[in-house]
């Protein structure tokens, strides 16, 4: 096949509106909004939440996009060429889909009783703050992780909002279990006008 040179300047554009704009706009999102992932939301009854911020809702439309085009695309051609590889290969690419599809990032809330972690698709976990074994920062990205004395697990990442305001509902309700090292941020705007206010 002779690609026409107005053929290829179509598909360099295609490539660039689907594939390039997109991965552009989470480097922009990332870079350009690092620390600053929004803040929590104050809900009736005292219960804070901290959603995802748009970095991490932004790459999760990406990825669905992603894998959506891709098992549409594999399934288009693979009944153009009648060729089984691209029947595999739309199924592996819906599958990715799916599995994309049930990984919304999580909101992780505070309440009277205790933590939550709040799933679209899956349960919710529970965390009562007298059942709080410890608290620990993990990993490079220096996630807050509260462990139960069951074994659950509720990990407040980067990518979700309010790590100050996360960090002084912590020191509020369970203070003695909280390690040494315990990082002592400045408290969010929207707390400092809170605490102004009592």
């Amino acid at each position: 096949m002779v690609w026409r040179p107005i053929e290829l300047v179509l598909l360099l554009l295609l490539c660039v509106v689907l594939f390039l704009l997109p991965l552009l706009l989470i480097f922009w999102l990332h870079f350009g909004d690092l620390w600053n992932r929004g803040r929590a939301k104050m809900m009736k009854d005292d219960r804070v939440e901290f959603p995802p911020g748009r970095l991490a809702v932004v790459r999760w439309l990406w990825m669905l996009w992603i894998c959506g085009g891709g098992a549409v695309g594999a399934t288009l051609e693979a009944y153009r060429v009648h060729n089984s590889w691209y029947f595999a290969l739309s199924a592996l690419a819906g599958l990715a889909f799916f599995g994309t599809l049930f990984s919304f990032p999580e909101t992780v809330a505070t309440t009277r009783e205790g933590v939550e972690q709040i799933y679209w698709f899956r349960r919710n976990k529970r965390i009562r703050w007298i059942d709080i074994a410890e608290v620990g920062i993990t990993g490079k990205c220096r996630r807050i992780a509260v462990r139960g004395i069951d074994g659950t697990e509720i990990v407040h990442s980067r990518k979700l909002a309010d790590r100050s305001r996360f960090l002084t509902e912590l020191r509020q309700h369970c203070e003695s279990k909280l390690p040494a090292e315990f990082p002592r941020e400045p408290a969010s705007a929207q707390l400092q006008g809170t605490i102004a206010g009592s």
